[in-house]
């Protein structure tokens, strides 16, 4: 991640069916909220992560969409590569808990 940026999801897991809501932010740059779902097998993760940038200051800007796909590392950690607007990069998750800092 890059100074300045962040990019929070929160995930559920039921039969290997991955969902989520979450929020991203850049530097100045646009704003708002994740729409998370996909799926987990083995080691195997695939989500597609929906961005919803923020209605009132960015009126113009649709939905835009990205997939990851990756693999469970540890617990606590998947690694793997978010692609979005044809390009493609490395991303790890990594897993915090209430009370962690993020």
């Amino acid at each position: 991640m890059l100074a300045g940026n962040s990019f929070l999801m929160s995930l559920t897991e039921s039969s290997g069916v991955v969902t989520g809501t979450g929020s991203f932010a850049g530097e100045a740059a646009p704003y708002g909220g994740l729409v998370v779902s996909g799926t987990i097998a083995t080691e195997a993760v695939r989500l597609q992560i929906i961005y919803n940038f923020e209605p009132h200051l960015f009126p113009t800007l649709g939905p835009d969409t990205a997939q990851f796909i990756g693999t469970l590392v540890t617990k606590d950690s998947v690694a793997g590569q978010l692609t979005r607007r044809g390009q493609t990069g490395a991303l790890q998750l990594v897993r915090l808990r209430i009370g962690d800092p993020p």
